[in-house]
């Protein structure tokens, strides 16, 4: 199944995910990323924008994350 969000959707990232923060925002080029952080908890983000048939971006504290999109649901299909 195809997950289809619109920018502004708020989507669900389960705890122990983990999210990369890449230079000057680039498509995912490994090891370009800057840094990279695992959700503790599950969290609502902000979805922005697919960067490419794996990888989206999400509003994350304030800055621009990207996230494996096999590990992000629609908050409906989460609850």
């Amino acid at each position: 199944m195809m997950k289809k969000f619109k920018q502004g959707d708020y989507v669900y990232i389960p705890s122990n995910v983990r999210l990369f923060r890449f230079e000057k925002n680039k498509p995912q080029h490994f090891p370009d990323f800057k840094e990279t952080k695992t959700t503790e908890e599950p969290k609502h983000l902000m979805f922005v924008n697919k960067v490419d048939d794996s990888w989206i971006r999400v509003f994350y504290n304030g800055e621009l994350w990207s996230v494996n999109e096999e590990n992000v649901y629609e908050i409906e299909e989460a609850q």
